[in-house]
């Protein structure tokens, strides 16, 4: 492992593919020195992963069933979850109250809904989705149950309805609809019945996925409720503030019964004119007349809408334009969070766009988390500064969702605005519709390696020779972990929408002085040479937290590649053969570019190179007592034959210090494991930064439907390593797991 090869260890080749050592003004190449400095471990301010979300829609609210329960929803949950450190935790989709059905009961019934009984069975099956794959949902409370039942079920629950009320029809709220029709078709006389709806589908959850887990979901109004696309009611804006008071009676009343505080957002809005987008604006107005006579309109954050022009700094600014003004027009909600829940780059997700299929989309991902957590973070609840007036005190930021979790519909793969691109093998005889295959974008890969940095911000002083010419930028963002074990460095060396070019390159070198480097360390129960009760009792009187002593070890890793790129050069066929598929998916991952190792009480000192469209990832690990903790949830899914993906769950709480996972196999018990993961520590290789594993080993061809050859069949062994090349405790799978006994 890694530990013996350390002193061995030199600075490796420069990063990205086509980085050559180039002689500065040397013809053809653009060279620029840069130089960064952590000159200082204590934080400038909390770096949480604000930017940890993503979101989707159906195409239409009638095809919310097909493309919510579709098997590329299911593949697209399941990479999406598969993500280090949660690098993807929320997950925000329109239409979901189309999965719930409604069917009438008697009027005496004892249900939580008199007069209607609901079928949650579509919905449950969307969020055990969710659930199995470690992610939380972002509710919108948006969509219309359909009735289900025979003519004359409905007709008997009319006339019950009738008369029970004592008139000629069903009252406000009660029995009303045919098979099939939507349940709600008057926002206004509904309004109780959309309020019980709310109410009992958020029970329902709380009951199956437990109190405590809906209270972390991130409940929200109806998406863009001014648009004719969403505003499926065709309401004004009384009839939108009847369903906004509905929907919080109805959240209010579901914290009542769970006995849990749940949080909800709105109003969800693209707040462009208030002629033509009057219903949010009046939201906020409201909640803004209510704040001021200390009341609250039900909201708990308030939810926005705005996106660049095919540039990062133009959805950093235009969030910045958008929190200014709302603190001018609303200064009695400033203390309630905001979020940017749509943030990307252009509107229009299916739009094709060749900058979305490679590193460029990357990189304005994380130029806007750079921007907003220098311009909008560090201006949260600063008002005034020795005596003198700042500018308006801005909200706090609470999320940056990117809405980039949609499922691919074009042949020109990779090149619309989702997190994977999506394939068709030939199948049987060539139909086409053979096994389904993902592969990771280059955007995704740098949501993963932008939860490395979460924990408190550092400063990082940058310099660059010549200056950087515009506009060209090298954009850092540095970290210290809450537990002071890993100091991370994320630069992103990026042109927006310009191409990758390998001809301008940037040397840099980072310099982190002793002082800095020697606030990293774990706080430790007591020496390691002390045992028993003199141990426990040097850890009782330690005034100070006692640390591992010991060398820090440094890594540099590059997303130096991408798929697109791969499957471009192969002449971009529309079914990848097995080969194809392994370079492609070899490239979705970080190179491992250079470790070094540094004694205690000495300074770091990295020198590498960036081309354009480069992002890096400097990781400083200090010593740590125990090796990584198992891995958890291991499990399979069958991609084809002789074909499978492994994917598990981390402890987030040490995953900063795992850089790796050892993935073995055997097809029998008697047979050794053997490993079938590349290492990540050495020369070169592959950084496995994704709990997941695809294996699909070379077998002879076997009849459709059999498992003759099929040698993905056996015992999977998986282990998270760390930085200092300890392997954890393996964590077990049988595969299939409803198989007889393995051979």
């Amino acid at each position: 492992m890694l530990g013996p090869l350390l002193p061995l260890l030199l600075l490796l080749p420069p990063l990205c593919p086509a980085d050559q050592p180039h002689a500065q003004g040397a013809q053809g190449y653009h060279n620029y020195r840069v130089t960064l400095r952590i000159a200082d471990a204590e934080p400038l301010r909390d770096l949480p992963a604000f930017w940890s979300s993503t979101g989707f829609s159906a195409p239409s609210a009638r095809e919310a069933e097909a493309y919510l329960l579709s098997e590329e929803m299911e593949w697209n949950l399941a990479y999406i979850g598969a993500s280090p450190r949660a690098a993807v935790r929320l997950v925000r989709a329109h239409w979901l109250l189309q999965l719930v059905r409604a069917a009438p009961e008697s009027i005496s019934s004892s249900s939580r809904s008199p007069g209607w009984r609901w079928n949650f069975s579509l919905l449950d099956r969307f969020l055990d989705r969710l659930d199995l794959n470690g992610l939380r949902p972002g509710f919108e409370i948006m969509g219309n149950p359909r009735v289900e039942g025979d003519a004359e079920t409905l007709g008997e629950a009319r006339a019950e309805a009738a008369a029970t009320s004592g008139a000629a029809g069903a009252p406000p709220g009660q029995a009303k609809g045919q098979a099939g029709q939507p349940l709600i078709t008057n926002i206004t006389d509904q309004a109780q019945l959309w309020a019980r709806l709310v109410r009992d589908t958020i029970v329902h959850c709380g009951e199956r996925y437990g109190p405590g887990a809906v209270a972390r979901w991130r409940f929200e109004t109806w998406n863009e409720p001014d648009l004719a696309m969403y505003n499926s009611f065709n309401w004004t804006v009384d009839g939108y503030m009847a369903y906004f008071n509905a929907t919080v009676r109805g959240v209010r009343e579901a914290q009542e019964i769970l006995g849990v505080k749940l949080r909800l957002g709105g109003p969800a809005g693209i707040f462009k004119a208030r002629r033509r987008h009057p219903i949010c604006w009046h939201v906020l107005e409201h909640c803004d007349r209510l704040a001021s006579r200390n009341l609250s309109c039900g909201l708990d954050f308030i939810t926005f809408h705005r996106k660049g022009n095919s540039t990062a700094r133009g959805v950093s600014s235009g969030t910045m334009r958008q929190l200014h003004q709302f603190s001018r027009m609303f200064p009695h909600l400033r203390d309630l969070p905001f979020a940017n829940d749509e943030a990307d780059p252009l509107t229009g997700w299916w739009r094709v766009e060749p900058w979305r299929a490679d590193r460029r989309y990357a990189g304005m991902v994380v130029n806007t988390v750079v921007d907003l957590q220098e311009h909008w973070r560090s201006r949260g609840g600063v008002s005034l500064k020795n005596g003198h007036r700042q500018p308006p005190r801005l909200p706090p930021l609470e999320v940056l969702s990117n809405d980039n979790g949609f499922l691919e519909t074009t042949p020109r793969h990779f090149e619309q605005r989702t997190l994977l691109s999506s394939f068709r093998d030939a199948g049987d005889g060539g139909s086409g519709r053979g096994s389904l295959q993902l592969f990771r974008k280059s955007v995704l890969t740098s949501m993963a390696m932008l939860s490395f940095v979460e924990g408190a911000q550092l400063a990082v002083q940058s310099d660059s020779q010549p200056a950087l010419d515009a506009p060209l930028r090298l954009a850092p963002l540095a970290s210290i972990a809450a537990d002071r074990s890993a100091l991370s460095l994320l630069i992103a060396f990026t042109n927006e929408t310009a191409p990758a070019d390998d001809s301008v390159v940037a040397g840099v070198h980072l310099s982190v002085p002793t002082a800095a480097a020697a606030a990293l360390g774990v706080a430790a129960a007591a020496d390691p040479q002390q045992e028993g009760r003199e141990a426990t009792e040097a850890a009782a009187t330690s005034s100070t937290p006692r640390r591992l002593r010991g060398p820090i070890l440094a890594r540099v890793s590059s997303l130096d590649g991408d798929p697109s790129a791969v499957w471009r050069a192969a002449g971009s066929p529309p079914a990848p053969d097995g080969a194809l598929r392994d370079r492609m998916r070899r490239a979705e991952l970080p190179g491992v570019k250079l470790i070094r190792q540094f004694a205690e009480g000495e300074g770091v000192s990295l020198s590498f190179n960036m081309t354009l469209g480069c992002i890096a990832l400097v990781q400083i690990f200090s010593p740590q007592r125990q090796p990584p903790l198992r891995v958890r949830g291991l499990r399979a899914m069958n991609v084809s034959y002789n074909e499978v993906f492994v994917l598990w769950g981390e402890e987030v709480s040490q995953s900063g210090q795992v850089i790796g996972y050892e993935v073995s196999f055997r097809q029998n018990y008697e047979d050794p494991f053997r490993v079938i993961s590349a290492p990540a520590e050495v020369d070169g290789g592959r950084w496995l930064l994704f709990p997941s594993f695809h294996y699909a080993p070379a077998a002879p061809a076997a009849p459709i439907g059999s498992a003759l050859g099929e040698q993905t069949r056996g015992q999977y062994r998986v282990a998270a390593v760390d930085a200092w090349g300890r392997v954890g405790p393996a964590a077990l799978l049988r595969y299939p797991t409803r198989s007889g006994p393995i051979r």
